[in-house]
Parts: C-alpha cells; structure tokens; sequence
C-alpha cells in the first residue's frame, strides 16, 4: 500500500528482467515490459522442453497456452527461468527474495519455491493481456524442484485450468508419509530455503505433519492434474505420487 507498493514495484523492476520470449502464432516483435506492473517478473526465456530432444530441464517454469491460431506445438509456450527470479541457493538477499524480507523473514515466511510459483502467476497477468491467448486452457507445469513449484503455483491461482508435475517427488506429488527414497529430511538438509522455516520443524517427525500432499494435489481440484515420473526413479517414488493422486481423488 502507498509508498511500500511504490517501491516495492520499482525494486522489483530494477532487479528482475522483463523480457518476454513470444513464440506464439501472431505476437509482435518487442520486449518493453515497463507499462505493464503485474508482469513484471515474466522473465527472459529458456525452453523448458528442448524440441529436439524431447526433454525435461529443471531450469525452467513452463506456462503453457492454446491458441486461437496457432501452427505447431512449438507456438504456445511461455517459459521463465526460476533463477531470475530468486536464486536457487540460501542467499535470500537476491532478487525477489532480497525485495521481500529486507526487514527479515518470519517462521511463517514463504521460501524460494513459493516464489517461484508467484513468478508463474506474473506470466498469467501478462497472458491475460492478450487476445490471442485461450484464458480457459492455460496450463502450468515444470520439472523436479519446478513440478513442486507448477502444482503450488495451480493450487493458489485457478486461473490455471491444468497443472502438471514431473518427477516433483518429495515435498511435491509424493505423499510423505511411508515415502521411500528422498525425505523431508534429505531435502530441508540440502534445499531449506525452498520452504517457509516452519516447515523444517517437521522434517524428522512427519507423522506430527496436520497435512500431507494429496491436499496440495486435491486443492487443485475440479481443475485437471497429471502427475509424472520415471519408473525406475525411486528418490522420487512414482508409487507415493501415484498413492497421493488416488487419496487426492
């Protein structure tokens, strides 16, 4: 509000590029963000999905969109690179981060994943501003630390119609509880910061957890989820993703 909204806009835009990637059917040449406040965090772009490799990377947030006119499955796709946003490290004096919790940051206090999705949702404020783009068919989705980020980022914004995880595992699809492979314990220990500091209290006791994560697949709900992994990936533990998709429904 007043004088804290002012300069909390101008520090986010000094410290977090604006350009857009448009590989969409129809969209204009430019990358002048500025008249637009609520995208501003829609970053500069690497594809999640590299075309010709038919692959997952997890340097990216993948927002994709269906089109009125478009020509190919390569035209629809918005992508930000989640370490523009903040870093993928336990510097919270960097970007968004930095801007967040310059008076200190709480127990209650989002991490780096809940930003992340936040950033997601800029690319949704952007997408509204175009004609082109089918607002009821937008669909997020990421890879790893980003399939945890793209069902946080569907579960808090239902402007998505579709949320997709891949290999999201711990503390993402898989439910916690008679979890194999990583552990909440394994993750707060070397990813703390993807999380609020209250959470790292349960981290050896997740039986004492009032929640597990069917409930982030169920709030997505009546909206469509498809959850992913590799077989054979056990720190990620497809049958506890799989678990968690039957208890959310």
């Amino acid at each position: 509000d007043g004088d804290d909204g002012v300069l909390l806009a101008e520090a986010l835009l000094s410290c977090l590029e604006t350009v857009v990637d448009r590989e969409l059917t129809g969209f204009a040449a430019g990358n002048n963000l500025g008249d637009f406040v609520k995208a501003i965090v829609v970053s500069k772009l690497f594809h999640m999905i590299d075309p010709a490799l038919n692959t997952y990377t997890d340097d990216t947030i993948y927002v994709g969109v269906i089109l009125e006119d478009f020509d190919s499955v390569n035209n629809n796709r918005f992508t930000v690179n989640h370490k523009e946003v903040t870093s993928d490290n336990t510097d919270m004096a960097d970007g968004l981060s930095g801007v967040l919790f310059t008076r200190g940051r709480k127990d209650n206090d989002c991490g780096k994943i809940m930003m992340w999705a936040w950033a997601a949702m800029r690319v949704m404020d952007f997408l509204e501003t175009r004609e082109e783009v089918d607002l009821d068919c937008v669909t997020v989705c990421g890879h790893s630390r980003l399939g945890k980020t793209a069902l946080l980022a569907a579960a808090t914004d239902e402007r998505f119609a579709f949320a997709h995880s891949n290999d999201s595992g711990c503390c993402g699809a898989a439910i916690t509880r008679g979890k194999i492979g990583e552990q909440p314990s394994d993750i707060c220990r070397v990813f703390p910061y993807w999380f609020c500091e209250n959470y790292l209290k349960y981290s050896d006791n997740v039986d004492l957890l009032p929640f597990d994560q069917h409930w982030l697949i169920a709030s997505i709900a009546p909206r469509f989820v498809s959850v992913a992994s590799a077989i054979d990936d056990k720190w990620a533990d497809p049958d506890s993703e799989f678990l968690s998709c039957v208890a959310a429904s």
